[in-house]
């Protein structure tokens, strides 16, 4: 039995030929998912009509019983299922398993997919040279299997080969987001998908997995509260059953004509929406490098970084009401100032109007009062990210924040992009966390601190400008504390969550300049002018100015996007 050692050692030491039910469990178990998660339940749906031909398969590689077609020895050849087998030296059979299983899980279950093409009446309509190919790369996920049967930190990247590889939204995304159309002027909830939005209010009925079966409704909601609310389970099943009828070899949608043209949206035709009703909205101050920035701006280098804040993530109150969705206008703040410290105050037009480049995240199921959230189970009440520009009024904040910190220099605006990306869509971009010296304190130290490489991009274009300029290229990368730690620090005092609260990250600066996310850092509180190029300069906004963010993770011919976080700048109503 030396030849089945690899397979024993993983699955124990095999008796008798598998049933199809533990054929099936250990065709998911091969691809490094937990059985019990809600995902195998679409798998194993998917998968049902092979698992005859998958228990054949396992009686001749693992036992070798069948004498017509005898086991795979090293160098010879096989067709299961279509997929052919060459047994190389070293081979095993569970890596054969795996090979079948990605075959099966391409070709039956998330395979084909083609982002829709405006100029197409079929969405789902494949085609020769442009279509969704092997969705996991079979060499690196190999490895990966081998390492971690069930890899978490591991997740595997999609592969995608379309015209659209410059999509924020292709299959590896699928973002919620609440819309509207004229002629249906109901907000509901949708998926972006290439340039189209999936209206899940006229699919629901095709959620049938154990968690959404009895939760249909959640997608016939004008906000994602309930559906962030239901948790892990019922996100991951929604985003199995998504990939499923999204993919070209599926017939639901791709057959059915008059359910594709009601269902499948122009995004150009749709009003987009706030995509949750944030009950709550706390902002963080977790870049370490903007903290730095500021701190040597107003206290020097000595005094830089406040005695708590490498203890703790730093975080205060912030305005939900006043939380935008993209391309809302913004109007300049009036308020409370002392430009001269020699003067008194005075009260007047906002001068040092400002950007923040942030990301925030919406919140899952909530806790009860009294009971923290712990580290270990933080991400389990994480739903989803967007974009954020916390506009600032800096003379206003300068003048107010002491001693309470931020109020009306912050609660006048907050744009957030309207799609939500899942969790599950970023993970094949964790990257390490920074080291934290010093180590914090137990109830914020994670076995898995992780963050994301989320490219970004802040561009501006004035009144007098032609085209947008680049203002500051940055990343998520940079930030200090982690997501898990804010939730976890947030609820460590008893404080009750709700789904669809809001929490961001903070000003997002890296180590160089170029990778300040704030007029205040670039300008340097306004002592240097800030070069838009063409004979354009800025230190903070000016009226007519618009603000863009832009955002994306970037695989292997394809990318995770965010969508745009946009603002323009209207003038104040003097009183």
């Amino acid at each position: 039995m030396a030849y089945y050692a690899d397979v024993e050692e993983q699955y124990g030491e095999l008796q008798e030929v598998p049933s199809e039910h533990q054929m099936l469990e250990r065709l998911v178990e091969a691809l490094g998912y937990h059985v019990q998660d809600s995902v195998n339940w679409a798998l194993i749906q998917a998968l049902k009509p092979f698992t005859q031909p998958l228990s054949n398969f396992a009686k001749r590689e693992f036992l070798g019983e069948s004498s017509q077609q005898p086991r795979l020895q090293a160098g010879d050849s096989g067709d299961v299922l279509g997929l052919k087998l060459q047994r190389s030296s070293g081979t095993s059979s569970a890596e054969i398993l795996s090979q079948m299983a990605t075959s099966v899980l391409r070709d039956h279950a998330y395979g084909g997919y083609l982002p829709p093409q405006t100029s197409s009446s079929n969405p789902l309509q494949s085609s020769s040279h442009s279509s969704y190919h092997d969705p996991f790369s079979s060499k690196s996920d190999s490895d990966d299997l081998q390492a971690d049967p069930h890899p978490r930190k591991k997740q595997r990247k999609m592969k995608h080969s379309t015209p659209e590889e410059n999509s924020d939204f292709p299959i590896q995304n699928l973002p919620y987001g609440v819309f509207s159309t004229r002629d249906e002027p109901r907000r509901r909830i949708g998926v972006a998908i290439g340039q189209f939005i999936l209206d899940l209010s006229l699919v629901k009925h095709l959620f049938q997995g154990p968690f959404l079966s009895k939760h249909q409704d959640v997608f016939d909601q004008p906000s994602l509260n309930n559906f962030m609310g239901l948790g892990h389970g019922a996100w991951k099943e929604a985003r199995a059953v998504l990939q499923r009828l999204l993919s070209a070899t599926e017939p639901t949608l791709r057959d059915d004509a008059a359910l594709r043209q009601r269902a499948f949206v122009p995004q150009t035709s749709a009003t987009m929406h706030l995509p949750a009703d944030i009950g709550d909205y706390t902002d963080f101050y977790s870049s370490r490098d903007h903290a730095t920035n500021v701190g040597i701006m107003f206290r020097g280098k000595e005094n830089a970084l406040m005695p708590n804040w490498l203890h703790l993530p730093v975080g205060y109150h912030g305005r939900a009401s006043s939380v935008v969705v993209s391309d809302t206008p913004i109007r300049r703040p009036m308020g409370q100032m002392r430009p001269d410290d020699a003067k008194p105050p005075v009260f007047g037009v906002c001068k040092l109007l400002d950007i923040e480049l942030e990301m925030a995240f919406f919140a899952g199921p909530g806790n009860a009062l009294g009971e923290p959230i712990p580290i270990s189970k933080a991400e389990e009440h994480i739903f989803g990210m967007v974009l954020m520009n916390d506009w600032s009024a800096r003379d206003i904040q300068k003048w107010e924040y002491v001693p309470l910190g931020p109020f009306l220099g912050k609660s006048f605006g907050t744009t957030i992009s309207p799609w939500v990306v899942p969790m599950e869509a970023l993970m094949p971009f964790v990257l390490p966390n920074a080291v934290q010296d010093p180590r914090p304190l137990p109830y914020l130290c994670d076995d898995r601190p992780y963050t994301f490489d989320i490219n970004l991009v802040v561009s501006i274009q004035g009144k007098e400008m032609s085209t947008p300029a680049t203002l500051c290229k940055s990343n998520f990368k940079y930030m200090y504390w982690t997501m898990k730690q804010q939730l976890a620090h947030h609820t460590s005092n008893g404080c009750n969550i709700r789904p669809g609260d809001l929490l961001a990250s903070g000003t997002i600066s890296g180590p160089d300049e170029g990778n300040f996310g704030s007029m205040l850092e670039l300008s340097w509180k306004g002592t240097k002018v800030i070069d838009l190029g063409n004979g354009h300069t800025r230190k903070f906004l000016q009226d007519g100015d618009e603000v863009v963010i832009t955002g994306f993770c970037q695989g292997d011919g394809y990318r995770v996007g965010f969508g745009r976080c946009a603002g323009k700048v209207l003038p104040a109503i003097s009183s």
